[in-house]
């Protein structure tokens, strides 16, 4: 047997439960159950307690490394701080977390969001603790990551674009994207915003080049983009 690394955790982040953000980042994840209890014992337990659960309540506390992209704070990230300002519904957000190597484990609900700021050295990078407190039950979930469902590109834009830039590509299936090539050249930085967006950056690959996604489940058909030189 070998030890689960703690690492093995993804975290999503949605308003209405079905458009998903990764929440990028991450250096620290702990989800928890509160439960409340009441003794029952009683004369006949011959002098052992007992006691039964009525109340469950369940957390996740989060801490993340600030990440940018072209000055553009994390997708994810963002929409927390967002809700973290809000009253009422708009204060909570759908969260799920799973298992990112495939494994069974994995569970979603809605809860009321707490962000702020837990390092403010000089020296220090910037680095969030994100709370999101269950507001209701929280249910297990079949690992979005164990889909057989293979990605597809509908859209690229824009369609001719220099290195360096940024290349948006529209579609589905591209949870838990682990590879984006131009050609044979792989994109070492993109975000996989929701199953149907990818931001990545355009490596060096000047020419017109068949981008391709590759999850789990498999390898995207390609689609044509035009590469230039940077300017």
């Amino acid at each position: 047997m070998t030890t689960a690394l703690a690492r093995r955790y993804r975290v999503d982040v949605s308003k209405d439960g079905s458009n998903w953000v990764q929440l990028m980042g991450m250096n620290d994840f702990n989800p928890a159950i509160d439960r409340t209890t009441q003794d029952s014992s009683d004369y006949d337990s011959d002098g052992w307690g007992s006691s039964e659960i009525t109340m469950n309540a369940w957390s996740v506390d989060i801490k993340a490394n600030r990440k940018t992209t072209a000055s553009v704070f994390d997708p994810g990230q963002e929409l927390c701080r967002a809700a973290s300002d809000k009253f009422g519904e708009d204060a909570r957000l759908y969260v799920r977390w799973y298992d990112k190597n495939g494994g069974t484990e994995a569970y979603q609900g809605r809860g009321i969001v707490e962000f702020s700021r837990s390092k403010t050295g000089v020296t220090d990078l910037d680095e969030v603790e994100i709370k999101i407190t269950g507001d209701g039950a929280r249910t297990e979930i079949t690992n979005p990551l164990s889909s057989t469902t293979v990605p597809a590109i509908t859209a690229t834009t824009p369609s001719s674009v220099k290195v360096g830039a940024l290349l948006q590509l529209t579609g589905s299936g591209f949870t838990g994207a682990t590879a984006i090539k131009f050609g044979s050249t792989a994109a070492t930085v993109y975000t996989v915003v929701s199953d149907g967006l990818i931001v990545v950056t355009v490596p060096n690959a000047v020419d017109t080049q068949s981008v391709t996604v590759t999850t789990p489940a498999g390898t995207s058909t390609g689609v044509n983009v035009t590469v230039t030189a940077a300017s």
